[in-house]
């Protein structure tokens, strides 16, 4: 709440402590629970190779990096300590942090650039029917869109760090992005427990084979 309004046209009561703690919190645990899912499936399909194996433990030691540093960051810079109160001092003490936000989103972008790239050495010598590969092309759309919204995410912070005055106006579009990514990677990571569950539950009930009928 006030993100996309300047900081000086809001009151403090603008201001949801509880919703403000949350959303930062929870939403850098639930990126880091995304992008990890998809990391421990790779281990699970591709594990038997070593060099798979050593670059999704580094890729989660890094994600885990930025992740604890977020996190710690914000409880230390953004959160009211003691005689302290939410107010616009506060505000701007937490964006005094951009730098190391920007580090951040570096490590996040790239995670998410590795993440892409991991399974195409292995894929490539697959043989697979067309409606796979369509399969795989469509998730791969999605995996190359989250690069995207790292990157202007990652633009974003640094516009923040140029300009710690106005931070709920600045930090907007950081947060957008952040959502964005975080949205497409739980898409990414649901694919494979998607395409399980249509094969082997959804295509089997009747309700499949009445659709099925009617389109007939």
């Amino acid at each position: 709440k006030g993100l996309g309004k300047h900081a000086w046209d809001l009151t403090v009561s603008v201001i949801t402590p509880w919703r403000h703690v949350v959303s930062q919190f929870f939403g850098s645990a639930g990126n880091w629970l995304a992008k990890a899912s998809i990391l421990a499936f790779f281990l699970r399909i591709f594990g038997s190779l070593r060099w798979v194996r050593i670059a999704c433990f580094a890729l989660l030691i890094l994600l885990s990096m930025g992740s604890i540093t977020h996190a710690g960051l914000f409880a230390v810079l953004c959160v009211p300590h003691g005689d302290e109160v939410w107010n616009s001092n506060l505000m701007a003490r937490c964006a005094t942090g951009a730098p190391v936000t920007v580090a951040v989103g570096v490590c996040i972008l790239v995670v998410d650039i590795a993440i892409f790239i991991l399974p195409f050495p292995i894929i490539a010598n697959l043989k697979m029917d067309k409606k796979k590969k369509h399969g795989l092309i469509i998730v791969f759309l999605i995996g190359f869109s989250i690069i995207v919204t790292s990157s202007v995410g990652l633009a974003y912070r640094i516009v923040v760090f140029k300009s710690s005055i106005d931070p709920t106006w600045n930090g907007a579009n950081v947060s957008i992005t952040a959502y964005i990514d975080t949205f497409g990677t739980i898409i990414v990571s649901c694919t494979p427990g998607i395409y399980a569950w249509w094969l082997k539950i959804f295509s089997q009930s009747r309700l499949y084979s009445s659709i099925r009928s009617m389109s007939l």
